[in-house]
């Protein structure tokens, strides 16, 4: 059984988040753990964290933030094991209802690795299109310049709230 909770920065529990969210998908937790934690410990982030009830664990996370009249997914991770099960989903659906519910945004924006395949037809399947856009300087600029200069290139995608 899984269940979505809100965690303010203080509370996100880590401890229990499993090796591999700990020590890959947290920026490498170790070495960029403080940046990542910097971004997240800011109050313009909210945060969703999909915990597996069974195993008393955190085997999932949403972050994102407002900004100028869009909502940004600043980070979006699945434990894997726990892919194909509709938990990105329920992940995504309460972020979504959220989202519209605030009134704050006219569009869901992000940014996704070219070869991340699985994430690419995850959201297409959600309604999110490929197009361009300036990631504002404001929210830490576009990932992209980070990445591609690693052969790791980064598309962006939006999705309109209606």
């Amino acid at each position: 059984m899984a269940r979505v909770e809100h965690r303010s920065q203080q509370e996100l529990e880590f401890v229990n988040a499993g090796d591999h969210i700990r020590n890959n998908v947290l920026l490498n937790y170790e070495q960029l753990g403080t940046l990542w934690m910097t971004r997240v410990n800011s109050s313009i982030y909210h945060n969703l964290v999909l915990r597996d009830t069974d195993a008393k664990a955190v085997v999932g996370l949403v972050c994102y933030q407002y900004y100028m009249g869009n909502a940004y997914i600043r980070s979006f991770y699945l434990l894997p094991g726990y892919e194909n099960r509709r938990l990105g989903q329920l992940l995504l659906n309460t972020m979504l209802k959220e989202v519209k519910k605030s009134r704050k945004a006219a569009t869901v924006r992000l940014e996704v690795f070219e070869t991340n395949a699985m994430a690419r037809r995850f959201y297409e399947r959600n309604g999110f299109r490929y197009r361009e856009f300036d990631f504002p300087a404001q929210l830490g600029g576009s990932a992209r310049n980070s990445f591609e200069q690693y052969g790791m290139p980064i598309l962006h995608m939006v999705l309109p709230i209606n």
